[in-house]
């Protein structure tokens, strides 16, 4: 399971200190690093997603952000969000539209 607890540990082992411009840092390069990745080399386009996901993971944690509670209420607001009168619309792209008349979300309780 991805989970927030394992940056947290890495930081712990190694003595990091939880700073979030470092890891604002990582991101940026993990996502340069995911982007120019080959998807035609599975195994290292999946290791770069991994680094990016593992770095964000960290900056939530260097912010002390409930990410994991956040993303389960992302994805709960975001199935409910698209999906109106039993149908699911589209733009022209593919990507599923939101429904207009759904509630906005409210992260707060996740904040530190």
């Amino acid at each position: 399971m991805i989970t927030v607890e394992k940056p947290k540990q890495f930081m712990k082992l190694t003595n990091q200190v939880p700073d979030p411009v470092l890891y604002m840092m990582l991101i940026k390069e993990e996502f340069e690093e995911f982007w120019d990745s080959d998807p035609d080399d599975p195994e290292h386009e999946l290791k770069e997603m991994c680094d990016l996901i593992y770095v964000v993971l960290g900056y939530a944690a260097s912010k002390g952000y409930d990410i994991d509670w956040a993303f389960d209420l992302v994805h709960r607001n975001n199935l409910n969000r698209c999906i109106t009168n039993g149908d699911v619309h589209r733009d022209a792209d593919g990507k599923i539209l939101k429904n207009p008349k759904a509630k906005p979300i409210d992260l707060k309780e996740c904040l530190p």
